[in-house]
């Protein structure tokens, strides 16, 4: 059983060109802005666009079980999870007030230990999605 979490705020400052105002640069790739697998589930990409935006995410996630199947080591894992964040116009707007909240179950497929297939269902006061990607989310 383990307890995932992930808490992010970041901004850009200056002369922001409208196609740079929704990436969010990591070291292992740039993310867009805030909603879709890789921010928050419950909502489509890119929905929330802004110079600073907050996010965290959490995730527990329970090994249930685990096979070898034509030589093939197979673990599987359920994955409840919260996703909340709010963008600002400028790091001086940052509030506690109005961030945005979605929920849901994701499901994982380690495939000897090193693939991960990823299954999210996500939803929000928007609606709801989802998603099939490898690796986690975070």
């Amino acid at each position: 059983l383990i307890l995932a979490e992930r808490v992010i705020y970041a901004m850009q400052f200056g002369d922001v060109p409208f196609y740079s105002a929704p990436i969010f640069p990591f070291t292992d790739g740039d993310i867009t802005g805030l909603g879709g697998f890789n921010t928050m589930r419950g909502f489509v990409t890119d929905r929330f666009v802004g110079d600073a935006a907050a996010l965290v995410n959490g995730e527990l996630r329970w090994n249930f079980g685990e096979t070898t199947l034509w030589g093939q080591h197979l673990r599987f894992m359920l994955v409840p999870f919260v996703d909340t964040g709010r963008v600002f116009n400028s790091v001086s707007d940052t509030t506690f007030d109005n961030w945005k909240l979605d929920g849901g179950i994701g499901f994982r497929l380690a495939w000897n230990l090193s693939t991960i297939i990823s299954f999210d269902y996500g939803r929000s006061g928007e609606g709801s999605l989802f998603y099939m990607e490898v690796g986690h989310q975070f």
